[in-house]
């Protein structure tokens, strides 16, 4: 998300206003702080105007990254 944000020259602050999301949601976001629900992120891809799926993706791997598999049983 960092990425995509600073790609556009935007700050956290523009992005609030422009989502409603609050700065410290994003900057958690942004930290892999915060697991991000599919409301955030449809906002987001609305904001950015982007598919859903190109920003649910990324989030999708990184939590696939970290959460066990059914394999470990």
């Amino acid at each position: 998300m960092r990425t995509l944000r600073t790609q556009r020259g935007l700050t956290l602050e523009q992005i609030s206003e422009r989502t409603g999301l609050s700065v410290s949601t994003l900057h958690e976001i942004e930290k892999h702080e915060r697991e991000v629900t599919l409301t955030i992120a449809f906002r987001l891809a609305c904001f950015y105007g982007l598919p859903v799926a190109e920003i649910w993706w990324p989030l999708f791997l990184q939590i696939c990254d970290t959460a066990p598999t059914g394999n470990s049983l």
